[in-house]
């Protein structure tokens, strides 16, 4: 997989948590206004949104609704980002 950004790969519930917290720092109020308050914590860079929501009781629709209507507004390709395999669909 590419070290780029791929600003057009939907949030989805295997993913861990730093992963998308990695991807733009911005969405972490989303986690804040959820409940989940461990950004910070040794979990979350080996814990996926839906383990941790299944772990607090949280609706993980809502969390990747929310998650992917922001990073939906906000994707932008990364600085110098020429394309790739991994994120430019016309290469694949």
């Amino acid at each position: 997989m590419s070290d780029c950004v791929q600003a057009d790969r939907p949030i989805t519930g295997d993913m861990l948590i730093m992963d998308v917290i990695q991807r733009d720092t911005g969405c972490a109020p989303i986690f804040f206004a959820n409940g989940l308050h461990c950004l910070g914590c040794a979990m979350a860079h080996h814990e996926t949104l839906e383990q941790a929501c299944a772990v607090h009781g949280m609706d993980i629709d809502k969390l990747l609704d929310q998650l992917n209507e922001y990073f939906a507004v906000t994707a932008a390709p990364a600085d110098g980002c020429a394309g790739c395999a991994g994120c430019d669909p016309g290469n694949n």
